[in-house]
């Protein structure tokens, strides 16, 4: 995790990683109560980028989740906050199929 460790929540300049996870304690138990969770990735200036965990990944609601919770909660904790970037987690299910596929392709490459 690449974290910017300033100490200063003055518009236009970086925050403290601390502040940073203290406003996702606040939003991590309505995440929990659905089986999800949030982990900071980094914090660039003011904009911070987070990791969906669990089961946001994938959920149809997670933008929804993004906006009207965790950015607003930011918006609210932050003055001068920039914007919420949400990374993608390595895909499984992309993962899973490239397996798949070697499976499949040496199964019928030893018959």
């Amino acid at each position: 995790m690449i974290v910017d460790q300033t100490n200063s929540t003055v518009p236009g300049q970086s925050f403290q990683a601390a502040d940073v996870e203290r406003v996702l304690e606040s939003v991590r138990p309505a995440l929990a109560r659905h089986g999800g969770g949030i982990e900071l990735v980094c914090v660039e200036g003011c904009n911070v980028r987070v990791m969906l965990r669990g089961a946001c990944v994938g959920c149809p609601s997670s933008l929804l989740t993004l906006r009207e919770s965790v950015e607003r909660q930011f918006r609210q904790e932050l003055a001068g906050f920039g914007e919420l970037i949400a990374e993608e987690p390595p895909s499984v299910s992309g993962r899973l199929s490239t397996a798949w596929r070697k499976l499949v392709t040496r199964d019928f490459a030893s018959r």
